[in-house]
């Protein structure tokens, strides 16, 4: 694909070809479109430059030979314009340059948009919903669903010791974070999920089927772990 324009410097290039006759300025031009096209030089063969150039008459064809030999350096691969290679090698580095900040900006902006989704759920998981009973329902207290940066970084932790315990890769995705930073509202504390994880790895962690369960949605569920931190016997919460 070529670029979206090609620069041309008119007093730099008036500079160098006032001498030409019209025909000798559109082949020039011609040529020089190709180049900036194809990023690359013109083609040795003088058939091909002529069709380049559109070059059909024994008149056209001694222009396209005058230009070719003036402003065109006849190099392995090709007849090269130095102006022309220096134009298209610092179009490609812009080129470039451009694109490694549109991904940079792409990841920033995915990278915002995790956030915001880890932060909106973290705060539905601050407000318990109330379980239904068949007697008077009590109101609970609301509780705040603002979430603290150290409640976050705590819930991190946490994950972290569960992958030492179990040899597990879990990640900090919302999924895993929210339950944790939920149960952290309810005032628990990070002694508490520890000893919850190293007693149920204890418990879990040679049976097959139980292994399973070592896993934040198990272990980090409101009704579960309020469980396992009430079986932990007073020793273990000494």
């Amino acid at each position: 694909m070529s670029f979206a324009f090609m620069p041309v410097y008119t007093g730099d290039y008036l500079r160098d070809t006032r001498h030409l006759t019209p025909q000798k300025h559109g082949v020039y031009l011609l040529l020089l479109m190709h180049c900036w096209d194809q990023k690359g030089p013109l083609p040795l063969d003088e058939q091909e430059c002529a069709g380049i150039a559109n070059c059909r008459s024994a008149d056209e064809i001694e222009s396209l030979r005058y230009v070719l030999t003036r402003y065109f350096v006849e190099m392995g691969d090709g007849w090269y314009n130095k102006r022309m290679a220096e134009e298209v090698t610092r179009a490609e580095f812009i080129s470039q340059k451009n694109r490694e900040a549109g991904l940079k900006s792409a990841a920033k902006r995915r990278s915002l948009a995790r956030e915001r989704a880890l932060n909106e759920r973290l705060t539905s998981a601050g407000t318990p919903t109330p379980t239904p009973t068949t007697t008077t329902t009590t109101k609970k207290p609301s509780v705040s669903c603002s979430v603290k940066p150290n409640q976050i970084s705590l819930a991190k932790e946490i994950i972290n010791f569960l992958n030492e315990k179990t040899g597990k890769r879990f990640r900090d995705t919302p999924a895993n974070i929210a339950p944790i930073v939920a149960r952290l509202k309810e005032g628990y504390a990070d002694r508490d999920f520890r000893i919850v994880i190293a007693r149920k790895v204890r418990e879990w962690g040679t049976d097959e089927k139980m292994m399973g369960y070592l896993r934040p949605k198990t272990l980090f569920n409101a009704t579960n772990f309020n469980q396992y931190a009430a079986d932990v016997p007073e020793v273990e919460n000494g």
